[in-house]
């Protein structure tokens, strides 16, 4: 999510690293602002994995997915568990908002996200901080 783990995945031999969660938080994205703020709002113990019998996911802890969790952990079946998640349940909270009734995908990262920026910079701190870091390693 930041330099400091980019440079360690690249040490590490890595040749790229998955930035969703800041790549949501940024200016250009389509995301709604209550998605966004969720995430700007969030700590390091405010995401939660669901949907481990469907297809897991780390998620923001909201209504939603406590609800899900629940349901799962108290052996709902598959048909039970599709009828909260519904059609395109991640559009409710991504694109409408509603984090109340809608999936609100977020990496485990979102508490290192402390504003929202444009993604040139987003790009351009990465680069410069990685290398800045990599350079005093002396690999």
């Amino acid at each position: 999510m930041d330099s400091r783990g980019m440079a360690a995945a690249m040490t590490l031999g890595a040749q790229g690293v998955q930035l969703g969660t800041r790549f949501v938080a940024v200016k250009e994205s389509p995301a709604h602002l209550n998605y966004k703020n969720a995430i700007l709002e969030a700590n390091d113990s405010d995401t939660m994995i669901i949907g481990r019998r469907l297809m897991p996911t780390r998620s923001l802890k909201t209504r939603f997915s406590k609800q899900l969790l629940e349901l799962e952990t108290s052996g709902a079946g598959i048909q039970e568990l599709m009828a909260l998640i519904g059609y395109r349940s991640n559009q409710k909270a991504q694109v409408s908002g509603d984090l109340d009734h809608g999936e609100a995908y977020c990496g485990a990262s979102a508490g290192l996200i402390k504003e929202i920026l444009p993604a040139t910079q987003v790009v351009q701190e990465l680069i410069k901080g990685c290398k800045q870091i990599m350079t005093g390693w002396h690999l």
